[in-house]
């Protein structure tokens, strides 16, 4: 018996190991730290996370977010609740479910990441056409998503809007804003640059603001003046910080062709959607979902012949 026929068992035991280590080092790159599930922790009540297609709407006194961002093969689906107070609406059982581009039902329960925020994880990577958001068992809030999520394109129209506001000198909206089903005002503002402002709720009050000081009259009253802070009643209603900005379809406002775009603003913070006219980034309309703030504008006329005075 030859040296090499005696170390040959051995040299195939050697290899065995090598084999059996090479396989463990691969186990470990597929499902150690780096496979773990994706998860969020907002910097603060309202912040979102990169990449998501987000979206909110109201559920009877909830403000109700959604934010949906392909991560790592999987899909990262986090919902933010305001509670009317302004805070996190925590202790709730949250769970969401899915429908596929190609049809498939898909669903998964949700964790918390923080105060009013809640996280899971799906697995699969695409956007999907529907998402609904159910909590404490009761009935779902429901969302429509893009096939595309953010993009520099969108950022640059909602920046060009907040821009386009410079320009006006006369704005008249009309305003539905609601802290619930239930309780909701309908308001039209007079807003004169650089700092005047007319507006009169539906049957209530109607109020004059001129520079530094202020008028009001409640519905079969008299006009009490008092000081006021001067303001800038032409400005846009979200901050400059805009975060995941997506394109949600090319849609028509009265006949002219818009875009529709939705964002949050975790500086509010809110979740917006804006209606921007395709030729001059005007905006048309706007939604903002806030804390116990459901508001819904509609803009027109601009920059027509308008003068706010004060009372007679």
């Amino acid at each position: 018996m030859t040296v090499a026929r005696v170390r040959r068992p051995w040299v195939i035991v050697l290899l065995a190991l090598i084999a059996f280590g090479a396989a463990i080092a691969i186990v470990f790159t597929v499902i150690g730290p780096g496979s773990s599930p994706p998860s969020f922790r907002p910097a603060a009540l309202g912040d979102q996370p990169a990449g998501a297609v987000v979206l909110g709407t109201e559920d009877g006194g909830l403000a109700v977010g959604v934010a949906v961002a392909p991560r790592d093969g999987r899909l990262l689906v986090v919902a933010t609740v305001f509670a009317p107070n302004g805070g996190g609406a925590s202790g709730l059982h949250a769970r969401v479910a899915l429908t596929t581009r190609d049809g498939r039902q898909m669903s998964a329960s949700t964790s918390r990441c923080d105060a009013g925020c809640y996280q899971a994880v799906v697995d699969t990577s695409a956007l999907p056409r529907r998402i609904s958001v159910t909590f404490n068992g009761g009935n779902g809030v429901d969302f429509t998503l893009p096939r595309r999520g953010p993009s520099a394109s969108a950022l640059r129209l909602v920046r060009a809007a907040a821009a386009e506001y410079r320009g006006i000198h006369t704005l008249v909206t009309h305003e539905r804003l609601g802290s619930d089903p239930i309780h909701v005002l309908h308001t039209t503002y007079y807003a004169v640059a650089p700092d005047r402002l007319r507006f009169v709720v539906r049957g209530e009050d109607q109020s004059i603001i001129i520079g530094n000081r202020r008028w009001d009259k409640s519905a079969g009253g008299s006009w009490q003046a008092s000081p006021q802070t001067p303001i800038r009643p032409i400005v846009p209603a979200w901050t400059p910080l805009v975060q995941d900005a997506t394109i949600l379809g090319a849609v028509s406002v009265d006949g002219r062709p818009a875009w529709k775009i939705a964002f949050a603003d975790p500086q509010v913070p809110a979740f917006f959607t804006v209606w921007l006219d395709r030729s001059s980034n005007r905006t048309l309309a706007t939604q903002m979902i806030a804390a116990a703030h459901f508001m819904h504008d509609s803009y027109g006329p601009v920059n027509a012949r308008l003068k706010v005075r004060p009372p007679a």
